[in-house]
């Protein structure tokens, strides 16, 4: 019997977990893998990050990584000011994230 398919999707890549946010989320990662197949989503905002994909893909089912230009980003986010839209929401709105996601769905 397969077990259940649980999706996360992260605003950075877990791995390597060295700083706080990245700790809790691989941790996260981690232990819903010993009870569920984790398709994992995750923005890389530093190149160097795309070498751990293979560690990643031993935990999970699926991983998609997705390059954040953190330039584009930042003007993205400004749009907020001018909607009144929370910063963040146009920060990580990404078409290449939102294939991703509903790839893995």
């Amino acid at each position: 019997m397969s077990r259940p398919r649980v999706l996360y999707i992260a605003h950075r890549i877990p791995f390597p977990p060295d700083k706080g946010d990245k700790i809790r989320t691989w941790r996260t990662v981690e232990h819903l893998a010993t009870r569920f197949d984790v398709d994992l989503c995750a923005f890389v905002d530093d190149p160097d990050d795309f070498q751990h994909e293979a560690h990643l893909r031993r935990v999970c089912g699926s991983v998609a990584l997705v390059r954040l230009a953190r330039r584009a980003a930042t003007l993205r986010s400004a749009q907020g000011l001018l909607t009144g839209e929370a910063l963040t929401f146009p920060f990580y709105r990404d078409a290449r994230m939102t294939r991703a996601v509903a790839a893995a769905r």
